[in-house]
């Protein structure tokens, strides 16, 4: 059985997310959810980071961490 791919799941700063809901309306798989007129990550095992919602967010609410690693 194939592994399902994984990526780091979007990382959503309440602080500048306004609840506007784009994000929410284009994921398609159903890993966001709006929550106290926030967007929230309400599903991150559906979430397979195809950028789209870090891409339309107007306010740059919604960001990927990721870790830099020097090869030796």
């Amino acid at each position: 059985m194939e592994e399902k791919s994984r990526f780091i799941t979007p990382v959503i700063d309440e602080t500048k997310c306004d609840g506007c809901g784009l994000c929410v309306d284009l994921c398609s798989l159903g890993a966001l959810a709006l929550r106290d007129g926030k967007a929230v990550v309400v599903d991150p095992e559906a979430c397979l980071y195809e950028g789209v919602c870090e891409d339309i967010c107007p306010q740059g609410a919604i960001g990927r961490p990721f870790e830099v690693v020097f090869a030796t």
